[in-house]
């Protein structure tokens, strides 16, 4: 419950986040998983997990 709190306070600051740069991701992420590409009926497919500080897997 303590990591929802953090994470609150921590969005909080960017309600009106008109851009987003490199400090805003090292500090809202905590790591960005991109799983293998694959091709199914045709169509390209490609998992990616954002994993944010805090709170985890969403």
């Amino acid at each position: 419950m303590a990591n929802i709190h953090q994470w609150a306070g921590t969005i909080r600051q960017y309600l009106d986040l008109q851009e987003l740069n490199r400090e805003i991701i090292e500090e809202l992420i905590d790591r960005i998983e991109v799983g293998e590409r694959t091709v199914i009926d045709g169509q390209r497919h490609q998992d990616i997990k954002i994993y944010y500080r805090f709170v985890g897997l969403v």
